[in-house]
């Protein structure tokens, strides 16, 4: 479960005045974006979408969720500014990369992702898990 941000603290809704929460991401896939970007748009919640590790930093520090991308070169790096950065290191944190990646999954989950999936679990739990930083529902439960 999400936890809500700290008192007095409410994140932009830019383009979405009835949005609860939002998604910061960092994916290097156009048709995981294009996916992301469409589930978004129909539950109504703000994407951020990040070129790099320090923008994904930057765009989490009062968003509800964090999806990253572990096939990126930078991926890794990308946690650890997460973890460094005390604003962004409270925002639930959901890693994707192919299911034979054990070794990635691994490295992901030492460095704080609370969630790693394989790229077909994350495509079919996308729906909750923007409901849930929506504030639609809960998440999936933590896999790999």
């Amino acid at each position: 479960m999400l936890r809500p941000p700290p008192e007095g603290v409410h994140p932009p809704r830019v383009g979405y005045p009835d949005a609860v929460g939002a998604v910061a991401y960092l994916v290097q896939d156009l048709v995981f974006t294009a996916k992301i970007e469409e589930v978004a748009a129909r539950l109504g919640v703000e994407t951020r979408p990040a070129r790099d590790a320090a923008s994904l930093a930057a765009a989490a520090r009062d968003a509800a969720l964090v999806l990253l991308d572990l096939r990126r070169p930078d991926a890794l790096a990308a946690l650890e500014r997460l973890a460094a950065d005390p604003a962004a290191a409270r925002v639930r944190s959901v890693g994707f990369v192919g299911h034979e990646e054990l070794a990635v999954m691994d490295a992901a989950r030492a460095r704080g992702c609370g969630t790693v999936l394989a790229k077909g679990k994350f495509a079919s739990d996308l729906p909750a898990l923007l409901g849930a930083a929506r504030g639609g529902g809960d998440a999936p439960e933590k896999g790999g």
